[in-house]
């Protein structure tokens, strides 16, 4: 099972806040250790980002958040494997 977050906004809002709560979820508190993304707009680009480790412990995560990622749309996911592995 994953938990998702999604932002869709008419101008671009950062995920820093939301991203830490989430990533908290990512292992820390809660089972969802199994690996994590996010996907975003930067203008017409695409971004995409994506990790086999916990979100609480990915220095992925601490990159996103220390860049201020902000975008009109993002969404973002932390993964609990019931089915399958652990790989990209």
């Amino acid at each position: 099972m994953c938990e998702l977050f999604a932002i869709s906004s008419r101008l671009p809002a950062t995920v820093s806040l939301s991203l830490k709560t989430l990533a908290e979820h990512g292992g820390g508190s809660a089972p969802h250790a199994d690996g994590w993304g996010i996907a975003y707009y930067r203008e017409a680009d695409a971004r995409l980002i994506k990790d086999t480790s916990a979100a609480h412990e990915s220095d992925w995560v601490r990159f996103v958040q220390s860049r201020g990622l902000s975008s009109t749309t993002i969404i973002s996911h932390i993964r609990r494997a019931t089915r399958g592995g652990v790989r990209l």
